[in-house]
């Protein structure tokens, strides 16, 4: 394998800058990133495109999306609405650390 350089540059969506890579030497860099990311994901959304959207943030992915999939050892083992998932509180605990 060959050297891996760092991400250079800037995030952006229809040609237009919305955040930085997020950089391991400075916390809270990743969340303003992701807050930024949600924002125009939202924009995206409102104007009815379809996108495939895997995130940490458990519950911003859920605020904005209309279907979720709840992934286990590599495996699909939930799926349904979103607000439905977020809704339920077995699997707010089981899935969701709450």
């Amino acid at each position: 394998m060959g050297n891996v350089r760092p991400w250079e540059g800037s995030i952006r969506l229809n040609g237009q800058e919305i955040g930085h890579p997020p950089a391991h030497h400075k916390p809270g860099l990743g969340l303003a990133l992701v807050i930024n990311l949600f924002q125009a994901l939202r924009q995206l959304k409102s104007k009815c495109l379809s996108m495939l959207l895997v995130e940490q943030y458990v519950h911003l992915a859920l605020s904005i999306s209309d279907c979720a999939y709840v992934m286990q050892e590599g495996r699909i083992a939930l799926r349904g609405p979103s607000k439905q998932i977020a809704a339920d509180d077995a699997l707010q605990a089981a899935y969701l650390g709450m």
